[in-house]
């Protein structure tokens, strides 16, 4: 980048000193920094060329076996050895004599272990040529147990994972006090809460977040934010380009590098055709829209319901449907009908509440529940598949959403690490907080 600034500075003529912070984040904005890749401070994985040149007090010499060290003589299909001797090159075997000096080199280091695996490709392998020449001569010599070691390794690999006593971890139950429970939560979080309580008592009550990792590249969650951001802006009439050109403003602003870029609008374009389409075709029918508008509904006991919807449209009949914007896999509908993916469902009885009206959007039954899907195959609006009336099931997620928040209103309720077996199994920011590893291979249910 300051190379960039010293080449091409002068092209963009004298800078303000107030715009220089601006300018200097734009410039920084199209790098990317990778990971630091500096590896273990004591310990380094090295060919025997560059171990050569190491001076290292253990030397681990791995990889003892024929067909591995040393490698087989290169097949070489344009030159016999005759020709090869004819041209005065040498012969292929000379590799396996450089091999050899390297071996003895190494070797020769004041701590040594050399190592070989009993198997290679799935067949009994072979030990390495060198480790035969060295026990032979150790035979002759009168010491035939000079290469083994005086404590079998493998015995400090199964000490290693036999504990001195067994010792119990029990899955965590935190308790918060009252006055320290949750109070409100959003359509997102109800869902986290059927789920993973305890992610949510991490996130929520201790205030606890993933960091991203230092130089990482952008990933689904950006581009999550990116897709939204741009149809939230998108204008009516506007055309596929000036939606693909939202999307790389707001690709760009997520974190997404010049090169990902191109790769995302490429994705991306199937996508804004079909969703330009799908609009101008909606409003040519009467449809009002009403995008990322945000709601609130008090749920007694001084606890609220709150979140955004990504767009609501009012029909000409008035009924409206309720839709989300999904840049991954949707909810299955047995999901949705189960109140395992909440979101829909809540925000259409907010709506029949009139949650939305301090955003213009009038109280409304619902018709349908949609997801768009946007991005990979396929893109385009997915009806959700309602097991009776979409308005009933609507209020019935509702009032066990008032039980459920209830429940963890008492202090006596602990926030379970993912009760729910069907999610058990998954892995997320929290899990490794909660310790599921230790405490789920003790209960059964660990990998």
């Amino acid at each position: 980048m300051l190379g960039d600034m010293t080449s091409f500075g002068a092209s963009l003529g004298a800078i303000a000193p107030r715009d220089a912070p601006r300018a200097i984040h734009l410039l920084m904005s199209t790098r990317e920094a990778p990971p630091p890749t500096g590896g273990h401070p004591r310990l380094a994985i090295l060919g025997p060329l560059e171990a050569r040149l190491q001076r290292r007090d253990l030397m681990i010499l791995g990889g003892l076996v024929e067909g591995g060290w040393p490698a087989p003589p290169p097949e070489d299909a344009f030159l016999s050895r005759g020709m090869r001797r004819d041209l005065g090159l040498p012969e292929p075997e000379v590799r396996i004599g450089l091999a050899a000096h390297d071996f003895a080199q190494l070797a020769n280091a004041p701590e040594v272990v050399m190592t070989r695996s009993a198997q290679r490709d799935g067949a009994p392998a072979v030990a390495s040529r060198w480790l035969w020449r060295l026990e032979t001569l150790a035979r002759a010599g009168g010491s035939e147990d000079a290469l083994k070691p005086a404590i079998d390794p493998r015995a400090w690999a199964r000490l290693i994972d036999l504990p001195a006593s067994p010792v119990r971890i029990l899955p965590p139950k935190p308790r918060p006090p009252a006055d320290a429970r949750l109070k409100r939560l959003s359509f997102t979080e109800v869902e986290r809460l059927i789920r993973d309580p305890y992610a949510l008592y991490a996130r929520r009550i201790l205030g606890l977040e993933a960091l991203d990792p230092p130089g990482g590249d952008a990933g689904p969650a950006e581009r999550g934010t990116a897709v939204h951001a741009a149809l939230e802006h998108f204008v009516p009439g506007e055309t596929v380009a000036d939606l693909i050109a939202r999307l790389d403003r707001a690709l760009a602003l997520a974190g997404f590098s010049p090169e990902r870029r191109r790769t995302e609008r490429m994705r991306l374009i199937e996508s804004a055709e079909a969703f330009v389409a799908w609009n101008a075709a909606r409003l040519s029918a009467g449809y009002v829209a009403h995008r990322e508008v945000r709601g609130a509904l008090d749920l007694g006991g001084g606890r609220m319901l709150s979140g955004r919807a990504d767009r609501i449209d009012i029909r000409p009949d008035r009924l409206a449907e309720v839709i989300d914007f999904k840049t991954g896999a949707p909810p299955s509908n047995p999901q949705v009908n189960s109140g395992l993916a909440p979101q829909l469902t809540l925000e259409a009885a907010l709506l029949a509440d009139g949650g939305f009206a301090k955003e213009g959007v009038p109280a409304a039954l619902t018709h349908a529940l949609v997801y768009w899907r946007f991005g990979g195959r396929d893109p385009g609006p997915v009806s959700v598949k309602i097991d009776g009336d979409v308005n009933e099931v609507a209020k019935e997620t509702l009032a066990a959403l008032k039980q459920l928040f209830a429940r963890y209103a008492d202090p006596a309720q602990p926030f379970y690490s993912k009760p729910r077996v069907q999610f058990a199994n998954t892995w997320d920011d929290y899990d490794h907080f909660a310790r599921r590893v230790e405490w789920g291979d003790a209960t059964g249910e660990g990998e």
